[in-house]
Order: C-alpha cells, then structure tokens, then sequence
C-alpha cells in the first residue's frame, strides 16, 4: 500500500486515493498515521464541493440561454492560465468520463469555443456522412469492388 501512496503528493490526495478504493475512514486514519478527524474532514469537504459543481451544471444544462441578466447563477466560470491553459471542473471531467490523456477536439463556431471528446466528434462525424448517404449504400462493397479494379488494371 506504502508503494503505491507514495505516487500522491499530499495526504489528502492519499485520503481520496484510499476512500476511492472503499478503505474505512478509520483504517485510512491509522494506515497514514493521523487522526480521524482529518479523514473526514477532506471527504465532506469533497462531497460537499461535488454537490455544488453539480447543482451548478445541472442548472447550465437546464437554464435556457440568455435568461435573466448578467452572468447565469449556475455558470462556471475559469481563467485562462499560463500558457493558454484552462481547467476543467472535476465535476464535468467525470460526467462526461473524460480522464487525463483523452484527447479533445476545439471547433469554432462564432465567437464560441466548443470542446469535445474525440470519440464524441468522430461520432458526430459519422452520423453527419451517414445522413448524406442514400440507405442503399454499402461503402464497404464499394471499397473491394474498386481495389480488386485497381489491382487489375495493374
């Protein structure tokens, strides 16, 4: 256990890392060498940060657009950081299961930036092909029928 903990830069990190693998408080407590308290201390504060983040986007995601005036109550806002970098709400990070290493496509739609998953866009790719496409069509077949008629022209 020493092994892997020692990957996390905190003890709260350790906290998490150990709750999330279903550790009673308790055990967490003494396999850390702290007192309980500070155990659930970062847990309930946690949760209690997940509720917010979660209200919040459950009322971006209910609100319509341009109700009411000046910024949206459930709006969440960033800056951008060094280097251009912006930070993803842990909340919407895991309700859409994005994880450190998932690849995101950026479009531009207006003054809009857009932000999706790569497995999200090739989605929305291919479901826009398949709408230009008659019924009938079998891309596949047409694939073999033109490389064995290139191969033979060869």
């Amino acid at each position: 256990m020493s092994r892997q903990l020692a990957d996390y830069r905190n003890t709260s990190d350790k906290i998490r890392h150990l709750a999330a693998a279903s550790v009673p408080r308790a055990e967490i407590a003494r396999a850390l060498g702290i007192r309980y308290q500070h155990v659930r201390n970062v847990l309930v504060a946690d949760e209690a940060r997940a509720k917010v983040v979660e209200n919040k986007i459950e009322s971006v995601v209910s609100e319509p657009a341009g109700v009411g005036e000046g910024v949206s109550p459930g709006l969440l806002r960033n800056k951008i950081g060094p280097a251009g970098r912006v930070v993803i709400p842990a909340a919407i990070r895991e309700k859409l299961g994005l994880e450190e290493g998932t690849e995101l496509v950026f479009t531009l739609e207006g003054d809009e930036i857009r932000v999706a998953s790569m497995a999200t866009h090739l989605k929305r790719l291919q479901q826009r092909v398949r709408a230009l496409l008659p019924e009938s069509a079998n891309l596949v077949d047409e694939l073999i029928t033109d490389r064995r008629r290139d191969s033979g022209a060869e």
